[in-house]
């Protein structure tokens, strides 16, 4: 044995990072996916929303199963975007949420530092985020750049 693994992590939002650091990282393949979740009755009501999907051609790429109580019944992972005429077809799904879906040839040790970075990755995009929303509200007249200058050190941590 080679001492690696191939993983499969499924990312709900987008990846931000480049193709080349992803490639550092060691992942081979990275395709867009949503992640439907539904509540089901029985398993008829499985086969029958596992039928509709493969009618509206999406491509499954998971599915798990929960006990009632907890998270939905259902998760479904499709490629691509699930757009609002499909969803109003799949009545059934209580919720869709783009993801990302990467696939990744590490060595076994390398499996938490691929998480770590991806993790990281998110929380830069969330900070992201938060500058974009205050650069509006400064354009806005909202704040003014003393006020963005503080709130920016806040959600950068300085």
């Amino acid at each position: 044995m080679d001492g690696t693994t191939s993983v499969e992590v499924t990312i709900l939002g987008p990846v931000a990072l480049a193709a080349a650091d992803l490639a550092e990282l060691g992942v081979t393949r990275s395709v867009e996916c949503t992640l439907l979740e539904a509540t089901v009755r029985d398993q008829a009501a499985l086969y029958g929303l596992l039928q509709r999907l493969a009618a509206l051609g999406l491509d499954l790429l998971g599915l798990r199963t929960a006990a009632p109580g907890r998270r939905a019944d259902v998760e479904v992972v499709v490629r691509g975007p699930v757009g609002p005429l499909v969803q109003e077809m799949l009545r059934d799904v209580e919720s869709t949420r783009p993801g990302a879906l990467t696939t990744s040839r590490a060595p076994d040790h390398d499996v938490a530092g691929l998480l770590g970075v991806l993790a990281g990755a998110r929380q830069t995009d969330v900070k992201i985020a938060q500058l974009r929303a205050l650069a509006a509200l400064r354009d806005q007249g909202v704040l003014t750049d003393t006020e963005l200058e503080a709130q920016k050190a806040l959600v950068l941590g300085a």
